[in-house]
C-alpha cells in the first residue's frame, strides 16, 4: 500500500476527522495549533528525533496522546489478508461474483 493510499483508508476511519499526509516527524505547538489537533494515535512505543528522546513527549505530557495497538507486525499485510484468505470475507463475497 502506497502511502496516499495508507493516508486514504485512514480517512475512512470512524473517529477520524482529519489526515495530514505531509505531517512533521517532531509536533510542535505551531502545528497542533495550525490544524486544531485535539489528540494524536500511534503505537506506544518512544520515537526518538534529533535532540529529543521521544517525538510524542510534549502530546503524551498534556494529554494529547493515545496508544493504538498493532494488530500484527505489518498491519497493511494483515488486514489485505483478512479480506483475501476468508472465505466468507467482503471481498471474498465480491469476486465470487466473476
Amino acid at each position: 500500500m502506497t502511502h496516499a493510499e495508507r493516508c486514504e483508508s485512514v480517512r475512512h476511519c470512524r473517529w477520524v476527522d482529519q489526515v495530514v499526509e505531509d505531517a512533521p516527524w517532531v509536533i510542535d505547538d505551531a502545528f497542533l495549533e495550525k490544524y486544531q489537533i485535539d489528540y494524536v494515535a500511534h503505537d506506544e512505543d518512544p520515537y526518538k528525533g534529533i535532540d529529543i528522546d521521544d517525538v510524542y513527549g510534549l502530546l503524551k505530557s498534556r494529554g494529547m496522546y493515545n496508544n493504538v495497538y498493532p494488530i500484527g507486525s505489518d498491519v497493511t499485510s494483515v488486514l489485505i489478508q483478512g479480506n483475501l484468505f476468508q472465505p466468507d470475507g467482503p471481498l471474498a463475497s465480491r469476486l465470487r461474483n466473476y
